[in-house]
């Protein structure tokens, strides 16, 4: 079996001129000077890189490294391309449905039950997606009582809106 055949074309040509240049500096190591010691360690380095290089390259795994982080299959894999009929559409939030007007009155007829504060409270939490903290901030209330407010208000909100509208406010 090949190199080309297990890594894939791209790896295969890859690691063929990483040997190539190996080879190379090998025979440059043999003809440098024992003197020239500076050289000599540069080569040294060069080499021992490219050694490093392609052994990550043949095994596709990091050298050295006890656990096995990484796989062949990595480098078999060239390109991915999605099925688009497995996933036909990303779209996590429906769109929404438009109210019609006894859904309106039910919701201001609920919003009416709450007191002024929770429903400032209510307001900003649920219609302007505000965090606890911003909206303490907002309104110059603590955490804790932001965090009731929204606790009662969500209890008097969905009691007042299952049941049958009792004034109409217009």
């Amino acid at each position: 079996m090949t190199i080309e055949k297990l890594n894939g074309p791209w790896v295969g040509q890859l690691i063929d001129e990483y040997e190539t240049t190996m080879t190379e500096l090998r025979n440059y190591h043999g003809k440098v000077n024992q003197a020239d010691k500076v050289e000599r360690e540069a080569v040294n380095r060069l080499i021992s890189n490219l050694s490093y290089s392609l052994s990550w390259m043949r095994s596709g795994k990091e050298p050295g490294n006890r656990k096995d982080w990484g796989s062949r299959s990595s480098y078999q894999m060239t390109t991915f391309e999605p099925d688009m009929d497995l996933y036909p559409c990303l779209d996590l939030l429906p769109d929404p449905e438009p109210l019609d007007a006894e859904d309106k009155q039910r919701i201001v007829d609920a919003l009416m039950t709450l007191s002024i504060r929770e429903r400032q409270v209510f307001i900003l939490a649920e219609g302007y997606g505000l965090s606890q903290r911003q909206i303490a901030a907002e309104l110059n209330l603590s955490r804790r009582r932001v965090q009731d407010c929204i606790k009662s208000s969500k209890e008097k909100f969905k009691n007042a809106s299952t049941s049958r509208p009792s004034a109409n406010y217009k």
